[in-house]
């Protein structure tokens, strides 16, 4: 089962209950569901397409579980990122992977800056603090996008760590 068709599912089937409780803030499936949709057109309206690649670099929080949804409905590859990452150990793994556009926390803005110009393929900066991530969703729509998915697409690239290396 798609990831994308697994949130569908749950919001199908429990609409008004709780989906993500982030602090005061909380979700419904049905909102959630919705949310997911939104993000992935907003992925789609930056000019990014099935099989590009994404990277998060957040904490737990809303705007992450939004993006990581929304990208597997867009068919795009999401990469979570760790947050205690050097500047050194991002532009390797942003590099990695050719992320196209870069989702962070705003409290990692300085990280971030330190490496944006180290990034050939990244297109996209964008902080999920509220007014960024609230134009970001504004630029999608509550249906589903219509990318053609299959079971064998790829959907998240995970690195780990190690105290030899680069992740």
């Amino acid at each position: 089962m798609l990831a994308g068709e697994l949130l569908r599912l749950s919001a199908a089937r429990f609409p008004d209950k709780p989906a993500l409780i982030d602090g005061d803030r909380r979700l419904t499936f049905r909102e959630f569901d919705h949310a997911a949709n939104r993000a992935a057109q907003a992925l789609l309206a930056l000019g990014l397409r099935k099989g590009s690649r994404i990277a998060i670099l957040s904490p737990n929080c809303m705007e992450f579980a939004i993006l990581y949804f929304g990208a597997a409905r867009a068919g795009v590859i999401a990469a979570m990122l760790s947050t205690r990452a050097t500047p050194r150990e991002l532009a390797y793994m942003l590099n990695k992977i050719g992320a196209e556009a870069l989702f962070h926390a705003e409290s990692l803005t300085s990280t971030v800056q330190a490496v944006v110009g180290q990034v050939a393929s990244l297109k996209h900066r964008i902080a999920t603090d509220a007014k960024a991530f609230a134009a970001l969703m504004a630029k999608g729509r509550d249906d589903a996008p219509s990318v053609p998915l299959d079971l064998d697409d790829p959907l998240a690239m995970t690195f780990t760590g190690g105290t030899t290396g680069f992740p």
